[in-house]
């Protein structure tokens, strides 16, 4: 996973990025929806509810931003926000 930041005008872009196995282009849409995941056999118990994706897209929007993604499967996936960056952090 690599991490990566950098300055917009008026806001920082946050990217999350991997090279893992991807996520299917049917799958896209549904990933922020709670309780869904791309592996059905997976419980709680083996490490995944469906959760994580739809609290940080509703904790990113409480802070006016979007969360967006994109995905090639075999490739890896890149998540990103912009947050505006405080008026006092400009000066």
């Amino acid at each position: 996973m690599k991490i990566r930041i950098t300055a917009q005008s008026g806001a920082q872009r946050i990217e999350l990025i991997d090279t893992g196995r991807g996520i299917p282009r049917e799958s896209i849409g549904r990933i922020f929806e709670r309780f869904y995941t791309l592996d059905k056999s997976r419980t709680a118990d083996a490490g995944g509810t469906g959760l994580g994706l739809a609290i940080a897209k509703r904790i990113v929007e409480l802070h006016g931003a979007v969360l967006a993604v994109e995905s090639t499967v075999d490739v890896g996936t890149r998540f990103w926000f912009d947050l505006p960056t405080p008026v006092h952090a400009e000066r």
